[in-house]
């Protein structure tokens, strides 16, 4: 089962399958011939429902990431239970799609007449495209781009927990693992704006400040309007000795959230040390 932290053998493998295929039938049981929005609505009651799936609320362990670990204590993140959700609605020939924002995945089903957004950390409550956009700040060069709120392949919800995966492993001190799962994200979706912000955060933490700026240089030109990559990409700029270009990514950073007191304290620090310098 691809995207799993550590190798699963094959038993445990065939026991998840099973997992799935007895959730898809709990789910298709009342469904002979009945039209599609029933059948949606018949998988959010089995989803979230009392013998369903939860929300992780300790994202920090693997198991949150982990298909076999979503499938095994019916909990997870937003990803991790998209991508079940998404294996689970497409068994069941529903025409559904993972969709991002800057930090979250919700689902998408075609309804024919209509679309359905699932929100999977609200029981599956429908919410709307804009409610996204405003809730998220995302900018409308983004969406016109195709970089957010569009239908992602399955291949590209995976990439999404791969890039959950690194963090989780970075996290655990494991580096080389998590740029290993990084990179394996972006092959599957070079537009993965979190997975080319990660790798530049880790990246900076082993002093590659040359590859870490690449990185945010990548974030940055799909996603321009992310304050903190701007704010870390300044700090790598700071380490290298651009002081100029840190300022000014500092100051964007500001622009785009003034309330980022971290970029605020970076300009202090910033200037302080250009004024104290003889």
């Amino acid at each position: 089962m691809r995207g799993e932290l550590t190798e699963l053998s094959r038993t445990r493998r065939r026991a998840l399958l099973h997992r799935l295929e007895v959730d898809a039938a709990a789910a298709s049981a009342p469904l002979r011939g009945v039209a599609v929005a029933q059948t949606l609505d018949a998988l959010n009651q089995h989803f979230f429902g009392p013998d369903g799936f939860d929300i992780a609320h300790d994202t920090s362990g693997s198991e949150t990431v982990s298909v076999a670990s979503v499938l095994e204590n019916r909990r997870g993140t937003c990803v991790g239970l998209a991508v079940v959700y998404l294996a689970l609605a497409q068994r069941l020939g529903l025409d559904a799609r993972g969709v991002a924002t800057p930090d979250h995945l919700y689902v998408r089903v075609n309804l024919g007449d209509r679309v359905r957004n699932v929100e999977l950390l609200e029981g599956g409550r429908e919410i709307d495209d804009d409610t996204y956009r405003r809730r998220h700040r995302i900018d409308e060069a983004s969406i016109a781009s195709g970089v957010l709120l569009r239908d992602l392949t399955n291949a590209e919800v995976i990439a999404h927990l791969l890039s959950n995966q690194g963090i989780v492993l970075s996290r655990q001190g494991r580096l080389d693992e998590a740029l290993v799962r990084y990179g394996a994200a972006l092959e599957l979706h070079p537009q993965l704006v979190a997975a080319w912000y990660n790798r530049g955060i880790d990246l900076m933490s082993a002093g590659r400040l040359q590859e870490a700026l690449v990185s945010f240089d990548r974030a940055i030109a799909l996603y321009p309007s992310d304050a903190q990559a701007h704010n870390n990409r300044g700090l790598a700029k700071a380490k290298l000795g651009d002081r100029e270009g840190a300022r000014a990514d500092f100051r964007r950073a500001l622009e785009l959230q003034p309330a980022l007191l971290e970029a605020e304290e970076n300009l202090k620090r910033l200037d302080a040390a250009v004024s104290s310098k003889p």
